[in-house]
């Protein structure tokens, strides 16, 4: 469903979207632990879907020759999957699993700061 509504708000304004989708799945489980708050955390997942190529796109874009040495640097940042979960069981075990969704909370953050810079460069751009 994503890829159909980039076209209409471009590539940034959908990772922005689906990273406020997430956040706000995030913090709707963290706040209500019932099944209504699981079902909702599966939800991340869709929003998640978009995200790895649309960050991965608009990360190459105009870099020109740098393009395989950036794309080889985006591949190895792919550990950050390892290291996260391991991060939110040291925080899970510290302050309880609903508490440990803290940790995706604050990578969603950083995404759509990169979102948001992204999308304020292409409407620099536009102009």
């Amino acid at each position: 469903v994503g890829p159909l509504y980039m076209k209409k708000f471009g590539p940034s304004c959908t990772l922005a979207l689906h990273v406020l989708a997430a956040m706000g799945a995030l913090l709707y489980f963290m706040l209500n632990p019932s099944a209504i708050g699981l079902t909702v955390l599966v939800a991340v997942g869709y929003c998640h879907s978009i995200m790895f190529p649309t960050v991965f796109a608009l990360s190459l874009s105009g870099l020109g020759e740098l393009t395989s040495q950036a794309s080889a640097v985006l591949c190895t940042a792919i550990v950050g999957g390892a290291v996260g979960p391991v991060l939110q069981g040291m925080v899970a075990d510290r302050i309880g699993v609903r508490g440990s969704f803290v940790v995706p909370l604050i990578g969603e953050l950083l995404v759509g700061v990169f979102a948001l810079y992204m999308w304020n460069r292409e409407r620099k751009v536009a102009r």
